[in-house]
């Protein structure tokens, strides 16, 4: 009957149906490659200078070695205090590795700098491990990543960059938070952790470069040589 009859000839449904479904995947995926790819080749720059100070209540996250912190980490974490309720500096480390500065020793000389500079809604928090995991525990909304310019620092951020977008699918599986590159102030763009930790050890002046409330205890720790990857009594001096 007209209830009864195929609209189609014997072999065609499998074929037509299997045609479909292969298109839906691949539309799928082709989707999901742009949006991942998109970001990777135009990335999104903000600048600390010129930028309009939007209060937003979400929380974020500032990744980072701090390895010291100096001016030019203050003046972003500034930037971003300014503009989100909550900021996490978050300093990434291998506890199976040796540092000249212990993650300890960098989080309590990036805590006293927060204090001295008056910034208040800034977390410094120790991460071992992926930071996205820790960004998505913590429910922030974005993941910046301070540079002083592509010239200077976008090859190392590009490879990073890479590497949070695809951790969170691979490891998740989550959509990766979006990630901003922060232009630092231009004034300071001629200080680098490197530098710092070279003038330390050389026991030259760092005024320019960091609050002279924690210069002593920068020298004092990386004049002395590597040490292991946790040193927790080492805190104490740069807190005080």
């Amino acid at each position: 009957g007209r209830f009864g009859r195929m609209p189609f000839a014997p072999g065609e449904e499998p074929a037509g149906v299997l045609g479909l479904m292969l298109a839906t995947i691949g539309t799928a995926l082709a989707l999901v490659a742009t949006r991942l790819a998109f970001p990777l080749l135009f990335p999104r720059v903000e600048s600390v200078v010129g930028s309009a100070r939007k209060a937003s209540s979400d929380a974020v996250v500032l990744a980072g070695s701090y390895n010291p912190a100096h001016r030019g980490h203050l003046s972003m974490l500034r930037f971003l205090s300014e503009r989100h309720d909550k900021v996490y500096a978050a300093i990434g480390f291998n506890p199976n590795k040796k540092y000249e500065a212990s993650p300890e020793e960098r989080r309590a000389i990036l805590k006293r700098c927060l204090q001295v500079e008056g910034i208040e809604n800034v977390e410094v928090a120790l991460v071992e491990g992926y930071i996205w995991r820790f960004a998505m525990a913590k429910g922030c909304t974005k993941f910046y990543r301070g540079i002083r310019s592509w010239e200077l620092d976008g090859k190392e951020e590009r490879h990073l960059h890479f590497l949070n977008q695809i951790g969170p699918i691979m490891y998740g599986p989550r959509w990766p938070l979006p990630t901003t590159f922060l232009l630092g102030d231009p004034q300071y763009n001629h200080i680098s952790s490197t530098i710092v930790r070279d003038k330390a050890k050389l026991g030259e002046d760092l005024s320019d470069f960091v609050p002279s409330e924690v210069a002593e205890d920068i020298t004092r720790i990386y004049s002395r040589g590597v040490t292991n990857g946790s040193q927790e009594s080492s805190e104490t001096s740069a807190t005080q």
